[in-house]
């Protein structure tokens, strides 16, 4: 939930997002964006990237660094648009993958079971900020404000694997 442009983001998140003016909030993010995720990387955005216009949104994305995938957010519209295609290697709602033999269910809300939940499968999203950082068993919000120490940073695969990890998986009954 990278927000970008939003001009309210930092009203309804005062804990976790820099208070500064809405360019120096957005710069910040893209800075620490390509200081985590280098050119040939591949990242997960979960949803609700930007809240700017076409020209704005785009003018982000052509400086990110990675192969982005993104799960569409509830206020991700515009980027269901072809003419965002080039700057994402995937994009859909809902997404399950497997990292080093790992099953991985990304959806942009919190889902209170997943598939494979039982079998221990991760569940990464995004929505709620830093509200809560997990529904139960071995989900986590991995949004960008909700990192340890608030940097706005996205999280790396070993991060959500160390804590995921510790996590009881969810029994069946």
């Amino acid at each position: 939930d990278t927000h970008f442009n939003h001009n309210k983001v930092q009203k309804f998140c005062p804990d976790s997002r820099f208070q500064g003016s809405l360019e120096e909030h957005d710069e910040l993010m893209i800075y620490n964006w390509n200081q985590c995720v280098q050119k040939g990387d591949r990242i997960y955005h979960l949803g609700d990237f930007s809240f700017g216009s076409v020209e704005y949104t785009d003018s982000v994305l052509k400086r990110l660094n990675g192969e982005i995938h993104l799960i569409y957010g509830n206020h991700d519209e515009v980027l269901r648009t072809s003419k965002f295609g080039k700057y994402f290697s995937s994009r859909q709602d809902y997404k399950e993958i497997r990292i080093e033999g790992q099953k991985v269910v990304m959806f942009h809300f919190p889902i209170h079971e997943w598939h494979q939940c039982h079998r221990g499968a991760f569940h990464l999203f995004g929505h709620v900020h830093a509200t809560y950082g997990s529904v139960r068993g071995r989900s986590l919000n991995v949004g960008i404000d909700n990192r340890p120490g608030a940097d706005m940073s996205p999280w790396s695969w070993e991060e959500v694997k160390a804590l995921l990890d510790t996590k009881e998986i969810i029994t069946h009954h």
